[in-house]
């Protein structure tokens, strides 16, 4: 909410750039305007297309993971203009993600995480869902929210070589080159680390694109479990990928 504030007053009306517009587009919330005559201008320019985007990543309520791209929405319509300051967004969410998961819980959490390797913005990024479970009364529960997604972001290669390893032609799962490889080590083990000073643990790792190569690599997965307070944790191969 406050990234959405602060490019609603830096770009005033997105249409003709005066501030302190009045309107706002009602599908999107997020579009400003000084009238319905600029609405229309910005939208046969640029808002048709672009304001499904802004509503697929704008949620409101609890279990609602869509609000969890909006610093990438605003670095690829140009509002970001450096990579760190995408990743730095992310880590703030990261973090504030690993507070809210012990409040909610009282620090009986343990979290599966879903990890891949994805583009982002032409980039390869590291990245994580993460879906909660509580231990409650004796008795595991799963809270009813399903993927929160980007609790780990992080770029780990670019260029065209980067992306056509993750994206083979022939299709499959896709890989990475070794010094990425050596990235994903260091960074999941930071990350588990880090979910361990929060008062939290990682149950599961469910891993697909990029990342098959941890069914073989059992050095690798340890490294990251020495972080996660000692406990084991699943390493779970993604379906989809195995198949493929």
């Amino acid at each position: 909410m406050e990234l959405i504030k602060s490019l609603q007053d830096d770009r005033g009306c997105f249409s003709c750039g005066k501030p302190n517009p009045t309107s706002i587009c009602s599908r999107c919330k997020v579009v400003k305007y000084c009238d319905k005559e600029c609405q229309k201008v910005h939208w046969k320019k640029v808002h048709n297309e672009n304001c499904s985007v802004w509503c697929e990543n704008y949620g409101g309520g609890p279990t609602d993971d869509k609000a969890v791209s909006i610093p990438v929405n605003m670095f690829s319509v140009g509002w970001i203009d450096r990579d760190e300051i995408l990743v730095g967004e992310m880590r703030l969410r990261q973090r504030e993600f690993f507070k809210e998961a012990f409040r909610c819980t009282n620090g009986r959490t343990r979290i599966s995480f879903q990890i891949a390797c994805i583009d982002i913005c032409c980039r390869v990024r590291l990245v994580a869902a993460a879906s909660v479970v509580v231990s409650g009364g004796g008795v595991p529960f799963t809270i009813n929210v399903d993927q929160i997604n980007h609790v780990l972001f992080e770029t780990i290669d670019e260029g065209r070589e980067a992306l056509q390893r993750l994206y083979p032609s022939n299709g499959g799962s896709g890989t990475l080159s070794k010094a990425a490889k050596r990235f994903v080590i260091a960074r999941l083990s930071i990350f588990v680390k880090r979910l361990n000073e929060h008062g939290l643990q990682a149950s599961s790792m469910t891993y697909g694109r990029g990342l098959m190569w941890l069914s073989d690599d059992e050095e690798s997965t340890e490294k990251i479990e020495e972080n996660n307070a000692g406990a084991k944790m699943m390493w779970v191969p993604s379906m989809n990928y195995v198949i493929t």
